[in-house]
């Protein structure tokens, strides 16, 4: 029997992206050429739109492909932006530099030269496409809807796939133990939520708020008693930790919920 594929949910990093690449608008230039400084102004919108400022998750040679793929069109773009972050499986930011605007402005210069033939209706129309910006919103249900199957929600951050697979569903009220706290970068960051001596209550609150996908527990002793501490997300900076903290429900943000880097939490284990 045909099993099919299983679709892991997207990591809590992953999530804001996403609703970032959703959020802002697109500069609808109508120089198809240019597309590369659309994309670029996009992804540089959108990362400060998450917290993040001049570092990007996509490299020079990603941001091309996007530009090839996407032919300049708005729809395309964002769609191609979202999947690549999805398929991310560890977030990686580089850092927009001025030689990085420079490679982009280098070969799209070159691609003009190649492709366009230079006359004065060309010319005219590029310096009107260039000195008009029109600010195209796309709707989140225009998007077609192979791109990701996400509800659009205040909640965002903590919502599951809106297409559950069944392993999904057998795995959904489970949560990350030690090991996998372990496997995690040092410099990376998580959201203490709160500590429990029952693990059954942990397992309980987390089904409550539909966070047990993105969250791991582990077992310390402080004061000689011995607690077990719940972790929200996986965050590449403490930066984004602390926005993904102001995205939490109101009932999780009472707790008081606070960064902690994974070395720190590594030396509790």
């Amino acid at each position: 029997m045909n099993q099919k594929p299983t679709v892991n949910p997207p990591k809590a990093w992953q999530k804001l992206l996403c609703q970032a690449f959703i959020d802002t608008p697109i500069e609808n230039q109508k120089a198809r050429v240019c597309s590369l400084f659309t994309i670029r102004h996009f992804v540089y919108q959108s990362l400060q739109n998450s917290g993040i400022e001049n570092r990007s998750p996509f490299s020079f040679r990603e941001l091309i492909k996007i530009s090839r793929k996407s032919k300049g069109e708005p729809q395309q773009i964002r769609k191609l932006c979202i999947n690549s972050v999805l398929n991310m499986d560890t977030p990686s930011f580089c850092l927009l530099s001025s030689s990085f605007y420079f490679a982009i402005l280098t070969l799209t210069l070159t691609l003009v030269t190649l492709l366009t033939p230079i006359t004065a209706t060309t010319f005219k129309a590029q310096q009107t496409s260039s000195s008009i910006l029109k600010i195209h919103t796309l709707p989140w249900h225009d998007i077609e809807s192979d791109i990701i199957s996400l509800p659009l929600s205040s909640d965002y951050l903590l919502a599951a796939s809106a297409d559950k697979t069944t392993q999904d569903e057998k795995q959904q009220g489970t949560m990350n133990g030690a090991s996998w706290i372990l496997d995690q970068q040092d410099s990376a960051y998580s959201l203490q939520v709160l500590s429990l001596s029952n693990k059954s209550n942990l397992l309980q609150f987390c089904k409550k708020h539909d966070i047990c996908d993105d969250s791991a527990f582990y077992t310390t002793v402080t004061n000689g008693k011995t607690l077990m501490r719940l972790i929200y997300g996986t965050f590449p900076n403490h930066k984004l930790a602390k926005l993904a903290k102001s995205k939490l429900p109101a009932e999780l943000q009472k707790l008081s919920p606070w960064a902690r880097s994974f070395k720190q939490i590594k030396n509790e284990l």
